[in-house]
């Protein structure tokens, strides 16, 4: 959850590679995944995020629009109705 609240906030984040946190961010959404869980490598994400503006900037919007487009509260309140509706049917059979 921090890392979409982070993407949300435009704050870029460097991350582990694993589990959840490799999907919410593949492709660059946000942030950086590192396959090192060292100091070293997550200082090297850091700095890569601190030098290469250009790099950041584009990381974080499209961070930002892959936030809008799933996580959205009108888009999870389309996916909490449709989930309803097909457990409703399935009862109604």
């Amino acid at each position: 959850m921090t890392l979409l609240e982070s993407t949300t906030l435009r704050t870029p984040v460097v991350a582990h590679k694993v589990g959840g946190v490799s999907e919410a961010m593949a492709g660059e959404y946000g942030g950086l995944l590192i396959g090192e869980h060292t100091a070293e490598a997550y200082a090297k994400g850091t700095l890569i995020l601190l030098k290469e503006t250009a790099i950041t900037q584009r990381i974080l919007a499209k961070g930002f629009e892959r936030i809008k487009e799933r996580y959205a509260a009108c888009k999870n309140a389309e996916r909490v109705n449709t989930l309803y509706h097909n457990a409703t049917a399935r009862i109604e059979r």
